[in-house]
């Protein structure tokens, strides 16, 4: 099983097909680091912003779940 991070990344990179400048944009955040520490799971995001995430692409809906 993947990790949350890795997951975050895949949909981000793979499926958005979007950078990390772009996807924290996206997000509303002013920092791409903070996506950057998601997705080496230096720190999880929270519940709201995973709202906002699903909101993005229903994939995170998913991948949260598993």
């Amino acid at each position: 099983m993947s990790t949350l991070g890795e997951r975050i990344k895949y949909v981000r990179d793979g499926i958005l097909k979007v950078n990390q400048s772009a996807f924290a944009e996206m997000l509303g955040f002013s920092r791409v680091a903070t996506i950057s520490d998601y997705e080496k799971n230096k720190r999880n995001p929270d519940v709201a912003t995973l709202c906002r995430m699903a909101d993005i692409s229903s994939t995170f809906s998913v991948f949260a779940a598993t």
